[in-house]
């Protein structure tokens, strides 16, 4: 079953442009694997949490914080 108004996947040709200074932000030198996986960790946290709020908004039909609609 597809979504309404659903953004379109990306193509598998497009491709992710990733800032250089983003990257030394997170990868400042080199680093242990622990310390690899607790960046990780946190990224894929943070991309959950993203696209379950947007989930919810979506399901709501209003942002977190708005009046219903």
């Amino acid at each position: 079953m597809s979504r309404k108004n659903a953004p379109a996947a990306p193509s598998a040709k497009a491709s992710l442009q990733i800032n250089k200074q983003a990257l030394e932000q997170l990868f400042p030198g080199p680093m242990s694997p622990e310390g690899v996986e607790a960046i990780f960790q946190q990224l894929k946290k943070g991309l959950l949490e993203r696209a379950l709020n947007a989930e919810m908004t979506h399901h709501l039909g209003y942002a977190k914080g708005a009046p219903p609609a």
